[in-house]
């Protein structure tokens, strides 16, 4: 968490950049071998049969965060993309990390919950 809050710009694009790898990775925890598929079954899990509408809007927001990495230079290095230098661009798209915990103590796949992934693995130095 010290890297997202740190008032130097080249801590919190790491937290970004070590963000956006958590994202990819939690997409991979369920079984299978089909990202789409193991994300949707995490969605699934994240919101329940009885509230469809929040279902469609974590999807939503899953696609866009998605395309949003994709097309941006946050984790890759390819020349052709978009690069994320303003410290206000960084801050904004650390809102990732409120979308990550889907249910926060729901357990993933393999006995993690998502919160726990995403801190010790990725955020904590």
């Amino acid at each position: 968490m010290r890297r997202f809050l740190s008032p130097q710009l080249a801590d919190r694009l790491d937290a970004l950049d070590k963000l956006w790898d958590a994202f990819e990775r939690i997409k991979t925890l369920e079984a299978g071998a089909n990202k789409r598929e193991t994300a949707a079954q995490l969605l699934d899990r994240a919101a329940s049969a009885q509230t469809p509408k929040f279902r469609a809007f974590l999807e939503n927001e899953a696609s866009e965060l998605t395309a949003t990495g994709n097309s941006l230079r946050i984790r890759h290095s390819e020349t052709d993309k978009e690069p994320v230098e303003a410290p206000e661009q960084v801050d904004y798209l650390h809102r990732l990390f409120s979308f990550l915990p889907w249910g926060r103590s729901r357990p993933l796949g393999r006995g993690f919950a998502a919160h726990e992934l995403i801190l010790e693995i990725y955020i904590r130095p």
